[in-house]
């Protein structure tokens, strides 16, 4: 059976939450974006999601300039076909 990758937006309290949750007890992986506190999907990253602060809703030119962010996939989301 082949493990899939899953980016899932919106990952605070609520139906994101949950999607990821029901996405890693089936085994899969996930990449979970939040906007605002770390603190409040600290236990998603936690269970074996990899988590990224992301504003969806921002302008393209105010992310002009600004600093992107870096996650280390390493080998955990590589997979061989």
């Amino acid at each position: 059976m082949t493990t899939l990758t899953w980016l899932v937006t919106g990952c605070s309290p609520g139906f994101g939450e949950e999607l990821v949750q029901n996405i890693l007890d089936q085994g899969d992986n996930v990449i979970a974006t939040f906007q605002g506190s770390k603190d409040r999907i600290k236990y998603l990253k936690d269970t074996g999601a990899a988590t990224l602060s992301l504003n969806l809703t921002a302008s393209r030119f105010w992310m002009i300039g600004k600093p992107t962010a870096t996650i280390d996939w390493s080998d955990k989301y590589t997979t061989a076909s």
